[in-house]
């Protein structure tokens, strides 16, 4: 089979093409996906697939995020006190419990791509390192993030277990739940199973 001059050269020119195409889709990666594959890897929450005890409501004595279960078990605790009708605070969100202290448990997975969130003090926020979604500390998306919903939380009850150490006074321990999740998109933070009044 013979190839004229011309063919040769179209053939060159779109294997060219394809080559740069390549190269430059792999250097700056695909806008919706971590740039690297050992990145994306890294960033991933390690959201516990049964239910675990986080031990007495007192070690939880303080409003504030709790981190102590994000790497073994892929969620925050965080603890809010609430606010009353007349609070014109403008940090607090609509989603604040109303009705005093709560503690919920939100998983670490950012619902954009599913990266790992990590709390930001100085700012306030739980911020994904993989396309910089903001969060709330209650879980609600900021209006310029990529991620379309807010973090999800999990099911959080006290439960009895009058023998284990972690248990409180009366006997009773906190039990998260992670394959038990509720999305603020559908109205499931009404769910009483979706936060612990304290």
């Amino acid at each position: 089979m013979s190839i004229t001059r011309r063919e040769f050269t179209k053939a060159l020119a779109r294997t060219t093409a394809a080559g740069i195409s390549l190269t430059i889709l792999g250097q700056f990666g695909c806008e919706d996906e971590p740039t690297s594959t050992s990145k994306r890897r890294k960033v991933k929450a390690n959201l516990a697939t049964e239910p675990f005890t986080i031990g007495p409501i007192s070690q939880f004595d303080k409003p504030g995020v709790y981190d102590q279960y994000k790497q073994s078990h892929g969620v925050w605790i965080v603890r809010d006190n609430g606010y009353t009708d007349g609070n014109t605070d403008s940090n607090i969100d609509s989603n604040t419990n109303a009705n005093g202290p709560t503690l919920v448990a939100l998983s670490a997975t950012c619902t954009h791509v599913g990266c790992s969130v990590d709390w930001d003090l100085d700012i306030d926020q739980f911020q994904c390192p993989c396309h910089e979604s903001g969060f709330t500390r209650q879980g609600i998306n900021m209006p310029d993030a990529r991620a379309s919903r807010p973090l999800e939380r999990c099911t959080i009850q006290r439960i009895l277990a009058a023998d284990s150490p972690d248990a409180d006074a009366t006997g009773h321990v906190i039990q998260i739940d992670p394959t038990v999740r509720f999305r603020h998109d559908k109205n499931e933070w009404d769910n009483p199973a979706s936060m612990l009044h304290l």
